[in-house]
């Protein structure tokens, strides 16, 4: 039903390369023919914050003309901060008269796994994961593209999961980007201020869909020695469809 293009971000390539597979795997499920061209690069974000705008530029401009050679109806991404970055490619663009009205065509097409998702119909998954889980809003997802009810949605349909609210959901985990190198102490303080209110809510596992907060919330759970897995939203549903066994 769908031709989609998915890009898959440095970070979730390197550190959480199973959970884009689940994402893959859903995505196959339901109805999507999934294009993953080898010749992306970098979304630009880290160029970004150091100021690098001509190599975010060379970067957009690549990966627009990789995705264009494919003839994709979306381009899907489980990254928030790549998401996000992709999403600007038309504005960054928009001074340029040979790419404007192409990066602004792309930008168009891109939409986070869970937005994209929420958008099209699903099959219920039919496995049960009987535990309690909350969500963490990422800054990228719910500040930068406005997405915080999608992933929420998502979780819904997974029979047995008990969903509690997070205190503070979209409060920084205290990662943000180089902050958690460059502002140490600092990023502690807002990562212990987070854990707190995960602990309270008694959960077992905590879903976000940012590879930057899942290293930085790993940190603090571990730090605290506090038995709660940290998991994307979308590799919940995929065991609920049964995993690669399903």
């Amino acid at each position: 039903r769908y031709r989609v293009g998915f890009f898959l971000g440095c970070a979730q390539s390197l550190l959480f390369a199973d959970q884009s597979a689940a994402t893959l795997r859903v995505l196959a499920r339901n109805g999507c023919t999934v294009i993953t061209p080898k010749e992306i690069e970098c979304c630009g974000m880290p160029a970004r914050g150091y100021g690098r705008m001509d190599l975010v530029e060379k970067q957009a401009r690549h990966n627009i003309a990789v995705f264009e050679q494919h003839n994709v109806d979306y381009v899907v991404t489980d990254c928030a901060t790549c998401g996000s970055t992709l999403k600007e490619y038309g504005t960054l663009l928009k001074g340029d008269p040979e790419w404007a009205e192409r990066a602004a065509g792309f930008g168009r097409k891109v939409r986070d796994i869970s937005e994209f998702l929420s958008q099209i119909p699903l099959r219920k998954p039919t496995k049960r994961i009987e535990a309690k889980v909350t969500y963490h809003d990422p800054c990228h997802l719910r500040r930068a593209q406005q997405i915080w009810k999608e992933p929420r949605q998502l979780l819904s349909l997974i029979d047995g999961l008990e969903f509690v609210e997070l205190p503070e959901a979209d409060w920084c985990c205290g990662s943000a980007g180089s902050q958690l190198i460059t502002h140490y102490d600092t990023s502690l303080k807002v990562l212990d201020r987070k854990i707190d209110n995960v602990a309270n809510t008694e959960a077992r596992i905590l879903a976000s869909g940012c590879p930057g907060c899942q290293m930085q919330l790993n940190t603090g759970l571990q730090r605290r020695g506090l038995p709660v897995r940290v998991v994307h939203p979308v590799t919940l549903l995929d065991e609920a469809y049964g995993g690669a066994d399903g």
